[in-house]
């Protein structure tokens, strides 16, 4: 398979050349371009298979890089190597016609291998279903054809088999009910294509749009993938039951191991009491493996919910050192807490940040024969964020496995661990909860010297409360294609101060009495508060924003001196696609 990898950074270029050369079932020609002014060239000389490309390049950043590639080589598939600062990009790419995105750090070969081979054939496919479409009166799947306006031109056999109601219906069907605002993002975006999923009664549906701006028509094209959809909720439900039924006959049975050992069913043997304590310990294995299948399942699926406040982060690692003291005096090994004096203050959930250090810790144990492990954290310089390590004096990791160190079931260093060795989740598990908190991490190691994990936390702060929840809003609704607003509730001349929670409280009131919604964010910010309200255009959000301010308006008459007060809103996708955009668009006069 001809492969044209465009990456600018030698050490990145050249993990993708090993990886792919210890692929034992398929052979790669790699060639690689460090521009993308030499990605064009070369693509012009020569079509490859497939281009594996680097989002940020020096002469190129972000999703302009797929849009020059593709539309150099429209024909040839393309996976997207991305960071995580880089993921909503990527997203972004997909929707455009990429075809998959990796986040670097996170791959072996493998992986790899299996994502070029699916890619080149989901690619021959969408080619043939874009040949079949050339045919659509004989074509399986609903195609539209549909004005600037929202006005149904035509639809062919199949679309009128599975919507009956089509013509009934017309623009105000679901999959019609939208194209306005499609046409002006694709046009905004200087895109032709753009990408959703939607449900239209209790069938799920991938919704192709093309714009053709000669005709100034859009075409769509449908596809039912509702038994797809049922597929993989179906692995999802089977992992998180399976690991649930197991959880109480395991605890029940353990309790009864307790109970023989503690003699509280009559005397046992020695030799009883080591069969029996060995049988506990293998027991307490298992519901660490049954834990770690769950957390990884809720995870993949996005069914972890933090519950984030502002908290401590020295007092929370001196809590989990203590919880290791026992163990690391038995083996020998010192715990060092390197935190400046006074509080860190991070925003993050308390229980999954234990988690994140616990799983460290305790893999450092498992790799540190002896000398120390050191648990650190300090304000970054800019001061949004939270620099913390857990570095160790241990064994280290062989340059050609750091690259799988956070992938699931990938274990190292059987020798080195011993007995100790895990299930091969927990570095994965501490990956999502650390992204999951809009964090990074990544690791240092040296064989024979040790490892350090690197990650970084949100610093608590106003803006970062804000930050954070709009960045979980949005990133919802790229992934859902769906709209969010925002509204900035100014209160007071000037810059304005942070609501205190009674005004909170008198906004969540009207929300939800006056307005009949649910589920919306209300968080204070630098010159008020901020509403972010979900799956809401501009149209819905003015509704709204006028009882979000009659409700403030009646507040601060019953709380003297009244202010004036002022409200501010920017919608995703129309005004901006990322959490900062949509900020500093609310925030413009």
């Amino acid at each position: 398979i001809r492969v044209l990898l465009i990456e600018d950074d030698p050490g990145d270029a050249d993990l993708v050349k090993i990886v792919l050369g210890e692929v034992a079932t398929q052979k790669f020609q790699v060639v690689l371009a460090d521009r993308l002014k030499t990605a064009l060239e070369s693509l012009a000389k020569e079509t490859p298979d497939l281009v594996l490309c680097d989002l940020s390049l020096p002469d190129s950043h972000g999703i302009e890089t797929f849009l020059r590639v593709h539309a150099q080589a429209p024909t040839v598939p393309i996976v997207l190597m991305t960071g995580f600062d880089d993921e909503t990009f990527a997203l972004e790419a997909v929707r455009s016609g990429a075809q998959d995105y990796l986040v670097k750090g996170s791959v072996d070969g493998k992986l790899l291998a299996r994502v070029i081979r699916y890619a080149i054939e989901r690619k021959r496919a969408e080619e043939e279903l874009s040949r079949l479409a050339s045919f659509p009166e004989l074509n399986p799947n609903p195609i539209l054809e549909v004005e600037l306006g929202g006005r149904l031109t035509y639809h062919n056999p199949a679309a009128r088999t599975q919507f009956p109601d089509l013509d009934a219906l017309g623009a105000k069907h679901p999959l019609l009910a939208d194209v306005p605002a499609v046409v002006d993002q694709l046009q905004k975006s200087h895109r032709m294509s753009f990408q959703r999923e939607l449900k239209v009664g209790a069938r799920v549906y991938e919704q192709q749009f093309y714009y053709v701006q000669g005709d100034r028509v859009v075409r769509t094209y449908v596809q039912d993938v509702t038994e797809r959809k049922q597929v993989e909720q179906m692995k999802d439900d089977f992992v998180g039951t399976v690991s649930h039924e197991l959880r109480t006959p395991l605890s029940i049975t353990r309790e009864g191991i307790s109970q023989v050992l503690d003699g509280l069913l009559g005397p046992v043997t020695e030799r009883q009491t080591k069969i029996l304590e060995v049988s506990r310990n293998q027991m307490d294995r298992l519901a660490r493996i049954i834990n770690s299948l769950l957390d990884i399942s809720k995870l993949e699926s996005g069914r972890v919910a933090l519950q984030r406040t502002r908290l401590d982060l020295a007092a929370l690692i001196r809590q989990v050192v203590a919880s290791f003291e026992a163990r690391a005096a038995e083996q020998g090994l010192a715990l060092k807490v390197a935190v400046p004096e006074g509080p860190v203050e991070v925003y993050g959930d308390s229980d999954k940040l234990i988690q994140v250090f616990t799983n460290l810790v305790g893999n450092a144990m498992k790799f540190t024969p002896q000398g120390s492990i050191t648990l650190s954290a300090s304000p970054a310089a800019a001061g949004r964020w939270v620099e913390c390590a857990v570095s160790d004096t241990g064994v280290g990791i062989a340059p050609e496995n750091l690259s799988k160190v956070f992938n699931r079931f990938q274990q190292f260093g059987r020798e080195a661990a011993g007995k100790e060795l895990g299930t091969g989740l927990g570095l994965a598990i501490t990956k999502g909860l650390v992204e999951l908190h809009h964090g990074t991490i990544r690791l240092e190691s040296r064989v024979g010297q040790g490892t350090a994990f690197l990650f970084t936390l949100p610093a608590y702060s106003i803006e970062t409360v804000l930050a954070v929840h709009l960045k979980d809003a949005v990133r919802k609704a790229v992934e859902d294609n769906t709209k969010l607003t925002l509204l900035l509730v100014r209160a007071g001349e000037g810059a304005g101060a942070p609501a205190q929670p009674p005004v909170l409280e008198a906004i969540n009131g009207a929300l939800r009495s006056r307005a009949g919604r649910e589920g919306d964010v209300v968080v204070p910010a630098p010159e008020g508060a901020a509403v972010i309200l979900l799956e809401c255009g501009l149209d819905g959000a003015s509704k709204v924003a006028a009882r979000v301010e009659q409700a403030v308006v009646e507040y601060a008459a019953g709380h003297p001196p009244a202010v004036p007060i002022s409200i501010r809103r920017a919608t995703c996708p129309e005004d901006a696609k990322t959490a900062d955009d949509l900020l500093a668009k609310a925030r413009t006069p």
